[in-house]
C-alpha cells in the first residue's frame, strides 16, 4: 500500500483528518509537557515567576530544578500540586501543538 492509499484510507475526511492531528498533538503535547514540567525549579515561599536560561541562574536566584536530565514522570510519585502542574502543563500543550499543526 502506498503513502497515497494510506492517507486515503486512514485520513480521508473530517473524522480521519482529526484523528491523525489528534493523536499527533496528544504525542508531542505530551512529549512537550514533559520537558517543561522537567525543568521547572521550586524554592521555599512564594517566589514570582521566572524564565532562566541556564540552571546556574536558577541555583543562584535560589531554585532547585526538579530534574537536570529528561525521565520519565509517574503521575503517582508526584505530590498533588506537581499533579495538578503537570496535568494542566498536558493540556495547555497537547492544545497548542494541536493549534500549531
Amino acid at each position: 500500500m502506498g503513502l497515497k492509499d494510506w492517507f486515503a484510507k486512514n485520513v480521508a475526511g473530517p473524522n480521519g483528518y482529526g484523528g491523525a492531528l489528534g493523536r499527533t498533538a496528544r504525542e508531542a503535547g505530551s512529549a512537550l509537557g514533559n520537558a517543561v514540567f522537567s525543568s521547572h525549579g521550586k524554592k521555599i515561599g512564594n517566589g514570582s515567576t521566572v524564565i532562566f536560561d541556564t540552571v546556574s541562574e536558577m541555583h543562584a536566584a535560589g531554585f532547585d530544578p526538579y530534574s537536570t536530565i529528561p525521565q520519565n514522570i509517574e503521575l503517582i510519585s508526584l505530590n498533588e500540586t506537581e499533579q495538578s502542574l503537570l496535568k494542566n502543563l498536558y493540556v495547555a500543550m497537547i492544545s497548542f501543538v494541536f493549534i500549531v499543526n
